[in-house]
């Protein structure tokens, strides 16, 4: 080696060593904020697995939008300097992609408990499963799982819009061949919006069959998850009784007056026979609309029934007339929870 060439090699590398440290410096506030955002999605995603092992789909469905959230411009950069010193870093697809299907089975809490308003939520789960996510190994079977539910999701808004036209028995049938012939339906964030539909038709129906379909399925479920969805659904379907089933009565005379049809439907009320209570509140309600008594005890039965919507309208009725109605007051905050 010459003397030229050593002395070119001696002045190479202080050049090579500063060119480095400019980088570092240059690149240091992006592996900064890398590691800030490495250290956000990292607990977030974790508390997400977290609260879906336990059935909190909701709440994963937080922790994974969270972890989603700290993904963008100022993470790419990071991820393009990484290579100065060496580190980890998230895969957006797979972040995108747990989230998918933690939107996806948050979906099915959701109208297990009645909200049915969750097509544009739908379309948003779908999208980060089949385009943006993607599912490594055995991730795969996640994938599986959030296509399988949001399949069963269309079909079951199709039952409730036939629910919403008081097309019950359509819905029931459509219901009873899920339950049959579905072999998914026991997935329990399939099965929670099952289990709700199955009582909305049995309370609307009230015949033999719906009721002691719905009773078996919910029981079922009850017994197979411990979600407190099917816990509700359970003690909301234990007190309706099928008509072959609800022990006869002798009655003297049919009540005349409307204190008397009121006094029979409370009576009703108070034993939880509330399929029979419902129909002659009804009648009182509608023969004296501006009753808060007789409203108050009709908004009582449709809760037990497990219609908060038709009890919510008759709380804010109440409050319209009257608003200081503590029992309408509070009867309706209990429904908003």
């Amino acid at each position: 080696m010459s003397e030229s060439d050593s002395g070119g090699s001696l002045l190479g590398a202080p050049i090579r060593l500063l060119i480095f440290i400019v980088l570092l410096v240059l690149a240091s506030p992006f592996l900064a904020i890398g590691y800030y955002k490495n250290g956000q999605i990292k607990s977030n995603m974790d508390s997400g697995m977290k609260s879906m092992q336990a059935q909190q789909y909701v709440e994963a469905q937080h922790k994974f939008e969270a972890a989603a959230d700290s993904l963008g411009v100022l993470y790419d950069i990071y991820v393009t300097v990484l290579p100065i010193v060496g580190g980890r870093y998230y895969e957006k697809k797979h972040v995108y992609g747990l989230r998918g299907v933690a939107r996806a089975f948050a979906i099915g809490e959701k109208m297990g408990g009645g909200n049915f308003d969750v097509a544009a939520e739908i379309e948003e789960a779908e999208r980060d499963i089949t385009n943006r996510g993607s599912f490594p190994g055995q991730a795969a079977v996640l994938k599986t799982l959030g296509d399988v539910t949001l399949r069963s999701y269309r079909v079951l808004l199709l039952v409730k819009a036939d629910c919403k036209k008081g097309d019950y028995a359509k819905a029931y049938a459509e219901l009873k061949g899920m339950v049959e012939n579905n072999e998914h339906v026991t997935l329990d964030t399939i099965a929670m919006p099952v289990c709700y539909l199955l009582h909305e038709t049995a309370v609307n129906l009230k015949t033999f069959e719906s009721i002691e379909t719905a009773k078996t399925f919910i029981k079922a479920m009850r017994s197979a998850h411990e979600h407190p969805v099917f816990v509700k659904l359970a003690l909301a379907i234990d007190p309706v009784v099928p008509p072959s089933k609800q022990p006869r009565q002798v009655v003297a005379d049919a009540p005349q007056s409307l204190q008397e049809k009121y006094q029979l439907g409370l009576a009703h009320a108070k034993r939880k026979d509330f399929a029979k209570a419902q129909p002659i509140l009804e009648d009182c309600h509608q023969a004296e609309p501006r009753n808060d008594v007789i409203a108050y005890t009709l908004a009582l039965v449709h809760r037990q029934m497990g219609q908060n919507d038709d009890a919510k309208k008759l709380c804010e009725e109440i409050l319209q007339r009257s608003p200081k109605n503590e029992k309408a007051e509070k009867l309706l905050a209990a429904l908003a929870k």
